[in-house]
């Protein structure tokens, strides 16, 4: 039996583990489900794991659908901390995605298209704690002072 905890991350570097190996490994990706950090994962791999709606997969009574002004911000704000936006997307058994999933997607191409060099093939944000600080009194799900973002905006990088 072979336990991930064994082994280094240089010994596959052609593999990408996640952290959802278990056994306390840390993998070399983060992959948060249902929550984007505050000021994301610097120096780390990662992306957002999320739903359109409440639930994973195709459930007909959950209509419940992001609006697509919602999912954009999200995908700024991943972004924007240097992650990647993993959206799921859930067919019906007939391979069918419902209407309102399909009308979201089409309202963010266009602004996509306009758009998307601040988005695909761009690093984090150059700016850090000085856009925000840690409060003394709320705290986040880990029970940690929660970092509360000075702005009400966001910026990414590129190599030019």
């Amino acid at each position: 039996m072979i336990l991930f905890a064994e082994f280094e991350l240089n010994e596959h570097p052609n593999l990408i583990w996640n952290n959802r190996l278990g056994s306390g490994y840390k993998g070399d990706t983060g992959t948060p489900e249902q929550f984007i950090s505050a000021q994301g994962y610097p120096g780390r791999d990662w992306e957002a794991c999320m739903s359109k709606n409440d639930t994973w997969g195709y459930k007909s009574h959950d209509t419940n659908f992001n609006s697509a002004e919602t999912l954009l911000r999200n995908l700024i704000d991943i972004a924007s901390e240097g992650g990647k936006y993993l959206l799921n997307i859930g067919p019906d058994s007939k391979d069918r995605v419902p209407s309102a999933e399909v009308e979201r997607l089409r309202q963010m191409g266009p602004w996509l298209f306009v758009n998307g060099e601040a988005i695909y093939g761009t690093h984090s944000t150059l700016l850090s704690n000085e856009a925000g600080s840690y409060s003394t009194t709320e705290k986040d799900e880990k029970g940690e002072p929660k970092f509360i973002p000075a702005w009400n905006w966001r910026s990414t990088t590129s190599a030019d």
